[in-house]
C-alpha cells in the first residue's frame, strides 16, 4: 500500500504553510492514484516555536 503523510500548518521551513486548500488538493490526487492511505504530521506541531527548538519538539 502506498500513501502520503504531508506535515500540516506551519512547517519547518520557513515561509511554508500548508493549508485546508492544499489537503483538498492532496485528497484529490490521492484518490486520483488510487493511494491507500492520507495521514497528516503533526497536527501537534502547528505552532510557531523558538530558533532552538529540538527536531523533537512539539511547538
Amino acid at each position: 500500500m502506498m500513501g502520503t503523510t504531508p506535515m500540516v500548518g506551519v512547517n519547518d521551513v520557513q515561509g511554508e504553510v500548508f493549508y485546508l486548500s492544499d489537503a483538498r488538493l492532496v485528497m484529490q490526487d490521492a484518490q486520483k492514484r488510487n493511494l491507500g492511505m492520507v495521514g497528516i504530521w503533526s497536527i501537534a506541531r502547528d505552532l510557531p516555536g523558538g530558533t532552538n527548538l529540538s527536531p523533537d519538539s512539539t511547538a
